[in-house]
């Protein structure tokens, strides 16, 4: 076993009554994910990818093991649920390598190939044959019909967060150990910047702070704020200080930078100043420990509009309608067969105020101008406190003409969902 394995085990196991996890249920999701993936996949999972903006690791799975708290011990035991169940379909070599070149998809389609058997759909089979030489997701058996779902996760364009991502971790990296003092950095993004005009951000706002800090040095300690406007940003360094566990960073900008309007910061980071043997102790983590040096960032106008939940929903339903059209050519198979799309989108807890026109228009784009499509179940994974768990919030979008996915299946779908958890 790998030692990233053999730390999240007992980080778990040191967590079990926390989260109400029995600790042989950790046990044994260790043992399934090992033995599904073995070890030497899964360091490679484990490892730094160095062409990501953020020191993620190489794979999600890899994510769920460095660093194990509450959220990625919960997603381990789910996904180790989602295997055993799988585990005996002639497709589970194909869902594994989803998994591994595919996760979200291939998770969606195991947890919801594993919703649909329990609210009673019969004959689950993964990775079904339909038309065209293509496969679909899941093919199931509802109230005695058969239906071929469809799982999506569209993707999000025109935004820019990664990037956004990359620039507040380089600020971060840039204040590790000691310095003179502690700073707080503010940056509000004119535009889109390129490679080039972000790693120039970040040396602005190392060279910004270098100034500050050899003021404070010398006894200039009121010489302690730097503004600069750039064709890509207002940039503000200044002084501030540490503050304890549990508390807010003590946010300060220079007079000149640009008023906010009382908008919250689209990304924010802080250095924490636990010793690195903290790290692995869970109780100091949940304790939570001070912080120093902070970075802000509020995207550009444009993007910030495209990341909003409070956007009109007119123009992102009919951009989801056409790429929901193209989806459906993967649940084709003949005539009397239902055609089910489960689409994971943001969109899923705005849907209650979408104008009837746009849900109008999303329903005649999927059940008027195709055959026999049963439904659209709008998707998001949420996470609940009592116990803690990860569950899904599920939002029916039904043809009105007839032919839809029976409700008495919906609602028990939906009950299940409340009622009991997993693992």
């Amino acid at each position: 076993m790998i030692p990233e394995l053999q730390e999240f085990q007992l980080r778990a196991l040191a967590r079990a009554q926390k989260i109400a996890v029995r600790p042989a249920a950790i046990s044994e999701a260790v043992g399934t994910v090992l033995t599904v993936f073995g070890d030497k996949w899964l360091a490679e999972a484990c490892g730094r990818d160095p062409a990501q903006a953020l020191p993620l690791r190489r794979h999600p799975i890899g994510n769920l093991l460095q660093p194990p708290g509450d959220h990625q011990v919960l997603g381990f035991l789910e996904l180790s649920e989602y295997l055993r169940y799988a585990a005996r379909s002639p497709a589970f070599v194909d869902l594994v390598n989803g998994l591994k070149s595919s996760y979200g998809h291939a998770f969606l389609q195991l947890a919801f190939g594993f919703r649909f058997a329990r609210a009673g759909a019969a004959d689950i089979v993964f990775e079904p044959p339909v038309l065209g030489g293509l496969r679909g997701d899941i093919a199931c058996t509802v109230y005695g019909r058969k239906i071929i779902a469809e799982c999506y996760i569209p993707r999000l364009a025109g935004t820019h967060s990664d990037q956004a991502d990359w620039l507040l971790t380089q600020c971060l990296n840039q204040r590790q150990g000691r310095h003179a003092c502690v700073l707080s950095m503010a940056i509000k993004l004119k535009k889109r910047p390129s490679s080039v005009e972000r790693k120039a951000l970040v040396r602005i706002l190392r060279e910004l702070g270098l100034e500050i800090e050899t003021n404070v040095s010398q006894g200039r300690s009121s010489d302690d704020a730097r503004y600069l406007e750039t064709d890509v940003a207002h940039i503000s360094v200044a002084r501030t200080a540490p503050v304890g566990p549990g508390q807010s960073s003590l946010g300060r900008q220079h007079d000149r930078f640009p008023d906010t309007e009382g908008r919250e910061p689209s990304i924010f980071g802080r250095v924490g100043l636990a010793p690195a043997e903290a790290l692995r102790n869970a109780d100091v983590l949940e304790g939570g420990y001070p912080t120093s040096d902070h970075v802000a960032i509020w995207l550009c106008d444009e993007d910030r509009e495209a990341q909003s939940l409070g956007q009109d929903l007119d123009e992102p339903l009919e951009s989801l309608g056409h790429k929901l059209e193209r989806k459906l050519a993967q649940t084709k198979v003949g005539p009397g067969t239902g055609r089910l799309l489960v689409v994971s989108s943001w969109i899923t807890g705005q849907l209650h105020r979408a104008p009837e026109r746009a849900l109008a228009r999303l329903k005649d784009q999927l059940f008027r101008r195709h055959a026999g499509v049963t439904g659209l179940l709008m998707v998001a994974r949420r996470h609940r406190q009592e116990p803690p768990r990860h569950c899904y919030e599920i939002v029916p979008v039904l043809p009105e003409q007839g032919g839809a996915l029976p409700r008495d299946f919906i609602d028990e779908m939906l009950r299940l969902e409340s009622d009991h958890t997993i693992p």
